[in-house]
């Protein structure tokens, strides 16, 4: 949408302006703005799960993926019980 503009399109109208392929990149594309925007979800940090997790209750501090992978979402990594965020990651170093 443009600035000022209040015109907001259906899914099915967006689906006719062009290929199936060019729509799944689409619907791809405005899901990674959706999760990245939004501060009660996170992405998988497993490097061969493309999910998110979403943050259930005011203090949760991890959430589980569908994957199975436990996530912190202070830090959006592998949880890491007992470590500081970023403090696993130095160990690797």
């Amino acid at each position: 949408m443009s600035v000022g503009c209040e015109v907001k399109f259906t899914n099915d109208e967006i689906r006719s302006f062009g290929s199936k392929d060019i729509y799944e990149k689409y619907l791809q594309f405005k899901l990674n703005i959706d999760v990245d925007l939004n501060p009660k979800l996170k992405w998988c940090p497993s490097s061969d799960c493309n999910r998110y997790v979403e943050k259930k209750g005011m203090f949760a501090k991890k959430a589980t993926c569908e994957c199975g992978a436990v996530v912190c979402l202070k830090c959006g990594q592998l949880d890491h019980p007992g470590r500081k965020c970023g403090q696993h990651d130095e160990e690797f170093l």
